[in-house]
């Protein structure tokens, strides 16, 4: 089972909300993945629906994007953060699991940026019903998730901002999903401990 069903926040702190990011491609060239048309009607005469395209690249031409995540006022200070990225496969391999890198810097307000942190998926492929599928089955919704992201004394302050690079490690042997990941949404979920702040810039009155 995945920990996405078995992690729960503790009954007197709060409870798990969600920090939706829109993949949104900043940069050109070999390394920005293509947004293309994955599904329309049934008789192709609609526009359709379009998604970013990860493909089975070589090291050198991985696909990537980047985006900033600024944590809410309502997270628990100090609490983990799971990073999730939610994707679809274009074709059935069986066996498969594709492998999503994210490469970030995580710091408070007055704190200072400095080396960045590279991380990797170690979930597989979870389905809705958190089992972990050994294979891609193509047009399923799948969830890949990193180990919890620690925040550390710089980063766990009000309104902590992380810079992000997500990106498919699909150079390395561990990717082995032959096929393109069509991008749907990155997402943090993360623990709450109020409603929101109780003075603007302090947690606490």
């Amino acid at each position: 089972m995945s920990n996405l069903n078995v992690v729960r926040a503790p009954a007197e702190v709060g409870r798990w909300e969600d920090l939706r990011i829109e993949p949104v491609a900043r940069t050109a060239g070999g390394n920005a993945p293509s947004f293309s048309k994955w599904y329309d009607d049934a008789g192709g005469s609609s526009r359709g629906v379009y998604l970013y395209v990860f493909d089975d690249a070589l090291t050198a031409s991985e696909k990537e994007i980047f985006f900033t995540m600024q944590l809410p006022h309502a997270a628990l200070l100090g609490s983990p953060i799971n990073m999730h990225v939610h994707w679809v496969g274009s074709t059935s391999v069986n066996p498969a699991t594709p492998i999503w890198g994210l490469e970030y810097a995580w710091k408070s307000i007055g704190q200072t940026f400095t080396d960045t942190v590279i991380v990797y998926t170690t979930s597989g492929n979870i389905d809705g019903s958190g089992v972990v599928d050994t294979q891609v089955t193509a047009g399923k919704h799948y969830l890949s998730s990193f180990d919890p992201l620690v925040p550390g004394s710089t980063a766990d302050g009000l309104s902590s901002i992380l810079i992000g690079r997500l990106f498919r490690f699909s150079g390395d042997a561990s990717d082995t999903y032959t096929g393109n990941c069509g991008l749907m949404y990155i997402d943090a979920h993360y623990i709450c401990d109020a409603l929101g702040s109780f003075t603007e810039y302090g947690k606490r009155s």
